[in-house]
Formats: C-alpha cells, structure tokens, sequence
C-alpha cells in the first residue's frame, strides 16, 4: 500500500521560515490576530501611486499620481475583513 503525503505549497514553504514561531496561535484575540497580519500585509504600493479609501468601505481606489494618467483600478478586498482591511492589500492593485 502506498502512503498518500499531504504537502503544503511551494509558496507557503517559502513563506513559513519567515513568519515567527507563534503566528498561528489559536488562543491569540482578534486584535494580536490583526496585529501579526500587519507584518506580512500592508506594503507600501510604491512610488507614483495613490491610494485612497472607497465611500463604500468595501474596497480602495489605485491610480497612479500624475493627471495624464489613462485609468483607474477600484481594487475589491476579497477576504473576510477579518485580519486585515482593503487598504492593507492596496499594493496588489498597484502591482
């Protein structure tokens, strides 16, 4: 009979050395929950990019930060607004 190994993926084998020891604790509360997450997501969009919050808090507006720009990304947080909000994932509609 042949053992069937389950193996997370390359991505999170890449990623788990960096994370510290205990950043998935179970008895951790919501706001320690928010606080280690601010580590891995939050990054700086980059040079020439605005970023701003949208009316409907559901999401944030990307464009770049000059006014013969030739569009506008409304980027949408797909998550559960649970560790994190939309603004912390704004580089990846800046990308």
């Amino acid at each position: 009979m042949t053992e069937s190994v389950t193996r997370a993926s390359d991505e999170y084998e890449a990623l788990a050395p960096l994370l510290p020891d205990d950043f998935s604790n179970p008895d951790d509360d919501l706001d320690t929950v928010r606080e280690k997450f601010a580590e891995v997501h939050g990054h700086d969009p980059g040079d020439g990019v605005v970023v701003e919050d949208a009316s409907s808090g559901l999401g944030v507006w990307v464009r770049p930060d000059s006014r013969d720009h030739r569009g506008t990304i409304f980027f949408v947080h797909g998550g559960g607004f649970v560790t994190s909000n939309a603004m912390s994932y704004a580089f990846y509609g800046a990308a």
